[in-house]
């Protein structure tokens, strides 16, 4: 019974996301135990537990609302190490943390707020990207699984996750694949960002 309630709350995530994010952050997930209406579930490691509590914490309080399970907590295991915080719905009681300023009653902030960035679609601009190169053709295993997921979350959140991403390992591993995969994936979504691919020397000449 407790793993049928994991399985439809996992069915009610993958109606609100994509293919791809589900894949890669909710499919990893090992259900572990239901007790005192704490779901207990373990991450492969701390990126993934903290991309999804960042990230997807919403979408798992609506699938709650929508199973009426909103008295339910979730607690994430780390695998190898001990527990994180849990985390509940908005009406629950337990949170990770909570970030807020204020000023005093007759008190001006010295805080500069910018004017509105204005975004204008740009024309495509010829990148020189490889079309088979997608995150639907790569083929995901235990050797990729981490590097994949990194560059889904920079694909997700340009310039904010894992800024930069360095990606490493041997001939054929995917590397360039995934590379190219968040540049289709950016252009796709962002189409007032400028995107450039270049070779780390002409990097480093141009940095120079």
């Amino acid at each position: 019974m407790s793993h049928r309630i994991w399985d439809a709350l996992l069915s009610a995530i993958e109606k609100r996301v994509n293919h791809h994010s589900f894949n890669t952050w909710f499919s990893p997930l090992v259900f572990r135990e239901l007790k005192n209406n704490t779901i207990t579930v373990e991450a492969p490691n701390e990126m993934f537990r903290d991309w999804i509590t960042d990230n997807y914490m919403d979408v798992i309080e609506e699938a709650l609302a929508e199973l009426q399970l909103k008295n339910h907590t979730i607690k994430f295991l780390v695998r190898g190490e001990g527990e994180a915080p849990e985390w509940t719905s908005k009406d629950g009681v337990s949170e990770n943390h909570v970030g807020f300023s204020f000023f005093e009653e007759g008190e001006e902030s010295d805080l500069i707020v910018p004017p509105a960035t204005r975004f204008v679609d740009l024309e495509p601009v010829e990148l020189p990207l490889n079309p088979r190169y997608t995150f639907d053709t790569f083929v995901v295993g235990s050797s990729n699984q981490f590097a994949h997921a990194a560059a889904l979350a920079v694909a997700e959140a340009p310039s904010k996750a894992y800024n930069p991403l360095y990606i490493y390992g041997g001939v054929g591993l995917g590397k360039t694949h995934l590379m190219h995969a968040i540049g289709h994936a950016i252009r796709a979504k962002n189409k007032h960002l400028r995107l450039t691919y270049v070779s780390s020397e002409r990097f480093m000449n141009e940095l120079i």
